[in-house]
């Protein structure tokens, strides 16, 4: 069982994981995409030239019918069938409904997230044209031509 991508996680409630966020030492911000730093598995939506573009690689991994379980204590990923098909989540010194509450999503992040992190300042960046600033009020004269056109157009589309 080889995983597609560098399993290293780290398990803790969600406050602890904002509070990371919070306190974590980002990496300076980039403006152009060839100073942007290298992924450690690489783009797997990428096959390099070989064939046409497909997520190809999506239909051939399948989820093992009898999966080991993971080294929670190392770093593993405990989801999808390393979770449900194996005792990873039960601990018997608590609840089951707990235990498993645990391996909820927010509660997992990939090590170093908090620094890397994507945080955008704005949706909307500076120079890209949204529209909200060019828009024409309603009553506008430079708007008022149009207007005039379309409700000629229509009466002659619908005249016959």
């Amino acid at each position: 069982q080889k995983t597609l991508y560098l399993n290293k996680f780290v398990q803790k409630p969600a406050a602890e994981h904002a509070a990371d966020l919070a306190n974590a030492t980002k990496f300076p911000v980039v403006h152009d995409p060839k100073d942007l730093i290298r992924s450690h598995t690489g783009d797997p939506h990428n096959t390099y030239g070989v064939g046409e573009y497909r997520h190809i690689h999506y239909d051939s991994v399948r989820e093992p019918t009898f999966p080991r379980k993971p080294d929670i204590a190392s770093g593993e990923l405990a989801a999808g069938a390393n979770l449900v098909r194996t005792d990873v989540w039960h601990d018997p010194k608590e609840p089951a409904i707990v235990s498993i509450a645990k391996f909820s999503p927010e509660n997992y992040r990939p090590v170093g997230w908090a620094e890397n992190a994507p945080m955008p300042e704005s949706t909307v960046p500076e120079g890209h044209l949204d529209f909200r600033t060019n828009r024409l009020p309603l009553n506008h004269a430079d708007r008022r031509p149009w207007v005039y056109f379309m409700a000629a157009s229509t009466g002659i589309v619908l005249s016959s």
